[in-house]
């Protein structure tokens, strides 16, 4: 089952979020919405049925707001490419600026040969909007040679967004390649490589991982000033392995003290929660 995600932040640092299924982007969805302040304070509230006043006119509210699609875990058949390749196609400049994939761009244990790699950012080439993506457990942990398998994702999608003329700053991490970020309209957007361990392969890949993934999300929120942040990872750091980066993370959560959305994949299903019982300014 594939889910894409429609989100949208406004000039207050407000996420809301449309959840898209199989019938494609335009299809009905539902939106949970927080203001910045309410969103540190209680549980999120829904969408006003009126927007409220602004000190800004329309136009320059208009210029405040980042909108963008997100999705993950597909294909993993020829079903889910011809229905990846028909909703690539329907994704408008008029309704998103960018494309987030969070991982699992094959099924588990799949071929992780150069065919797959190829077959999959020539589908995601072939849309209109400026296309990230972060590396799931599917798209190189779970193949027989796991470190190859990396390799081989970072050749294939390292640059993808970079197929498409735009104006993100966009900076990629020197010793974790397929780690992003970039600042647009004041909200800090950053990919986290976090992938499910299925089958632990011990802690020496893990914890250079873990470390480079602190590093980077130290850098964010140090290196540059946001009013809000969204972190793409491909999966939720389940303990005991994850218990570094759990901590971490929490740790520079409270340090930035301002709304963040985790966006994941991984589980297919949809879920909006705050699973980070130490650190309520996150939201999955």
């Amino acid at each position: 089952m594939m889910y894409n995600t429609e989100t949208l932040i406004d000039s207050g640092g407000n996420f809301a979020k449309d959840n898209v299924d199989d019938n494609g982007p335009n299809c009905d969805g539902y939106t949970v919405q927080n203001t910045c302040r309410s969103f540190l304070d209680g549980p999120p509230r829904v969408r006003p049925t009126s927007p409220p006043t602004v000190s800004m006119s329309p136009t320059a509210a208009a210029d405040k707001r980042v909108r963008f699609y997100a999705m993950g875990d597909t294909p993993y058949n020829a079903g889910e490419h011809l229905l990846l390749v028909d909703q690539v196609l329907r994704l408008s400049k008029d309704e998103a600026e960018f494309v987030v994939h969070v991982g699992d761009m094959q099924r588990r244990y799949g071929y992780c040969g150069n065919a797959t790699y190829e077959i999959v950012r020539n589908t995601l080439q072939g849309g209109k909007l400026p296309t990230f993506i972060t590396p799931g457990d599917n798209d190189w942990y779970d193949c027989s040679d796991y470190a190859e398998a990396l390799e081989r994702f970072n050749f294939y999608f390292g640059d993808l967004d970079q197929t498409w003329p735009h104006n993100f700053a966009v900076q990629y991490q020197a010793a974790r390649r397929e780690n992003f970020l970039f600042l647009h309209k004041e909200v800090m957007f950053a990919s986290l490589h976090v992938a499910r361990a299925s089958h632990f392969k011990g802690y020496e890949e893990l914890n250079a991982r873990t470390n480079d993934n602190l590093a980077w999300l130290r850098h964010a929120i140090r290196s540059h000033t946001s009013v809000c942040m969204v972190l793409f990872c491909h999966a939720f750091p389940l303990l005991p392995h994850y218990e570094t980066f759990y901590n971490g993370l929490v740790a520079l959560a409270n340090e930035y003290n301002k709304p963040i959305l985790y966006i994941q994949g991984d589980y297919h299903v949809w879920h909006v929660d705050r699973p980070f019982t130490e650190a309520q300014n996150i939201q999955r």
